[in-house]
């Protein structure tokens, strides 16, 4: 809910998504995991108020973001990463989009998507001050977050949202969908989804 809105992203399909989840969890029985959102700190508001309040609560300003961007590395390869997608979104959702136009609304973008980050992270400190945060991008050793890699790739950046899932006999990878079609794989169903497996 804090970032779908600038990926493209409608609430109803999030809702699904949430809604997938949640069922996961009941029909494996997974007992000790729970689900939490920003539908959880801000009860009966509507999902773009629920947006607004935490960035106005939590959130740096995007002129503290670029200066960042700037001056730290890290920063700025985080924001490197993001930008690079923005742009790959944009660029197959808005063919009628000119390429300078890309690179700009993807920059402006990929600021946005880095502030309500950091706001994400803030209402979560408030809400839960003494746990160990992971995630599926890479961070530094010294990041409050720590990066695992629950699927093999060739870019440490790869996650299921840019990418399909390639079987290979007993285990998986992500790739491209283009490279995952130019290498014959087919789009098969598994447990009621398409995945991709190589093909032969």
């Amino acid at each position: 809910r804090v970032f779908n809105d600038i990926v493209f992203v409608s609430d109803e399909n999030l809702q699904k998504y949430k809604d997938e989840i949640k069922a996961i969890i009941k029909r494996e029985n997974l007992s000790n995991l729970k689900t939490f959102s920003l539908d959880d700190c801000f009860e009966h508001q509507d999902y773009a108020t629920m947006r607004e309040h935490l960035v106005s609560n939590f959130a740096p300003s995007l002129d503290y973001i670029r200066a960042q961007v700037k001056s730290d590395d890290s920063v700025k390869r985080m924001f490197n990463g993001i930008h690079r997608f923005m742009k790959e979104d944009l660029s197959f959702l808005n063919g009628d989009l000119s390429r300078n136009q890309i690179m700009k609304k993807s920059k402006a973008l990929a600021y946005e998507v880095i502030q309500r980050s950091r706001a994400w992270d803030q209402l979560l400190q408030k809400h839960f001050p003494a746990t160990l945060r992971l995630s599926i991008h890479p961070y530094p050793l010294t990041h409050a977050k720590f990066g695992v890699q629950l699927i093999p790739s060739s870019d440490v950046w790869a996650t299921p949202w840019h990418n399909v899932v390639v079987k290979y006999g007993d285990s998986y990878t992500l790739v491209k969908r283009k490279a995952a079609q130019e290498m014959g794989a087919k789009m098969k169903l598994l447990g009621g989804k398409y995945a991709y497996y190589q093909a032969g």
